[in-house]
């Protein structure tokens, strides 16, 4: 009777291990079909999926290659002059020589060579950028002409590269590496307006990578394309625990990798600087709203590194907030437009008399 009892019992026991294995395997089915469903109009033109198309939903803005190739699938979009060492550059700079359109007009004035994103760049017309501004200003273009090699995108690793390629086309001059505070994020990618170089750590050292660059970006997506299981499960993800463990954990691995990396390519910039003997400083450029909150780890540790090793360096904030708190301005008197994060032109205009001030040290 025991017997039965406990063969009954066991064969209950397996009926029940094959129900929850029959119940595992349906869901399982069930999740690969949704998602593979799911994939796929993600991917479409359809009207109804545009809810599901922000980006931010299945990858980090500052650290995920997966963000960009995802947005040159919903958005097609590419830079418009590809180069093989870059990335990419602007109309004004020549590919593969990396000539300046406008340095025919230096003559006998010192050049001062300005270097960044496109901050430095400006959004606001080139009369209202930095060079509009020095360079019609009487007082620095007495002996001055800016060049300004601010290009859309870059990452610090990207202005060191540009740097390192047309500083030496120049006769003394004077050296701004400029910086948004999020360039340190750029770093890591290897994609981002498109394809771009980038440097892994060996050591004490930097190795660069992902050169030669596609020149074709439809072929450089199709061969690395999102690295994505699941799109459904990396939303939960996203929701769930990133962005929790971002907001509480700021020393988190990613942030202490973007730190190693970044601190090695500025000391090859200083280095490189010192090298040549040439007066320069840096120059931390922060978003207008970032600019009204405590500064964030990438100011302080750029703060750091420039203290440490006794670097010039000029910090936007600091201007805009003196200027800020003598006029009770706000964060969006120094912001393009409301849609349009990047500086204004009294923003680049504070920003310019700051450098002159400065050159003239």
């Amino acid at each position: 009777m025991l017997h039965q009892y406990h063969k009954k019992k066991n064969l209950q026991k397996s009926e029940l291990i094959r129900i929850i294995f029959i119940n595992a395997a349906i869901f399982v089915a069930l999740f690969i079909a949704v998602e593979i469903i799911f994939r796929s109009l993600l991917q479409s033109d359809l009207s109804f999926m545009k809810p599901f198309r922000h980006i931010d939903f299945y990858a980090d803005y500052y650290s995920d290659d997966d963000y960009w190739k995802l947005q040159y699938i919903f958005e097609k979009a590419a830079p418009g002059h590809p180069d093989l060492l870059l990335g990419w550059v602007k109309p004004e700079v020549s590919l593969g020589t990396y000539d300046h359109a406008m340095a025919k007009h230096i003559g006998s004035k010192t050049p001062v060579l300005l270097y960044g994103d496109s901050f430095a760049h400006c959004v606001t017309s080139q009369l209202d950028c930095f060079n509009g501004i020095l360079n019609n200003n009487q007082e620095f273009s007495r002996k001055y002409y800016l060049i300004n090699y601010g290009i859309y995108g870059y990452g610090l690793d990207q202005i060191y590269l540009l740097f390192k390629q047309t500083v030496d086309k120049y006769r003394e001059p004077i050296v701004i590496i400029s910086l948004l505070d999020s360039d340190l994020d750029r770093s890591i990618l290897t994609v981002r307006d498109g394809q771009k170089p980038y440097f892994v750590v060996s050591g004490e050292d930097l190795n660069l990578r992902g050169v030669p660059i596609d020149m074709d970006p439809k072929h450089y997506h199709s061969m690395h394309p999102p690295e994505i299981l699941s799109y459904i499960g990396r939303s939960w993800k996203r929701v769930l625990i990133d962005k929790i463990v971002s907001n509480i954990w700021e020393e988190s691995e990613i942030t202490m990798k973007k730190k190693k990396l970044n601190k090695l390519i500025l000391m090859k910039i200083y280095e490189e600087l010192r090298a040549r003997k040439i007066k320069y400083f840096f120059l931390v450029f922060e978003k207008p709203a970032d600019i009204f909150q405590p500064p964030g780890w990438r100011v302080r540790f750029l703060l750091e590194f420039f203290n440490q090793n006794q670097i010039p360096y000029l910090l936007a904030r600091d201007i805009i907030l003196r200027h800020a708190n003598n006029n009770a301005f706000g964060p969006d008197k120094y912001q393009y437009c409301e849609k349009n994060y990047h500086p204004n032109v009294l923003y680049n205009q504070l920003i310019s008399d700051l450098i002159l001030q400065r050159i003239k040290i």
